[in-house]
């Protein structure tokens, strides 16, 4: 089992803030777990601040439509651990970095598959 804790900490001098926290596992196993505590702690008034987690398996209906426009039921398994797994990587401003995890993360995709 995971356990997955996150904080956004807003303190006294720092109104206006605007903060957002999101944490999405997916779980690849039966007998997979994770256990997530997002949290806030804001100490000024004046602020935008969120949070949330999400944590699930593969959908099967999601699998089911693809298979039923013809992609193979590997294939499809693939193209959504690729979504997931590859969603932030735009977000990595660094060229060779962002090509070496997407290059890692295809690998271990591949693994899974």
């Amino acid at each position: 089992e995971n356990k997955i804790k996150g904080m956004i900490r807003i303190e006294k001098n720092a109104p206006s803030t605007h903060a957002y926290f999101s944490h999405n596992s997916l779980l690849l196993s039966t007998g997979a777990k994770v256990s997530t505590s997002p949290a806030l702690e804001i100490e000024t008034n004046e602020v935008k601040a969120s949070h949330q987690a999400t944590v699930g398996h593969l959908d099967i209906e999601t699998l089911f439509y693809l298979h039923c426009r013809g992609i193979p039921l590997p294939e499809a398994k693939k193209l959504v651990l690729t979504s997931f797994a590859h969603e932030h990587l735009h977000e990595i401003s660094d060229a060779v970095i962002r090509d070496t995890v997407s290059v890692y993360l295809d690998e271990c995709i591949n693994e899974l598959i």
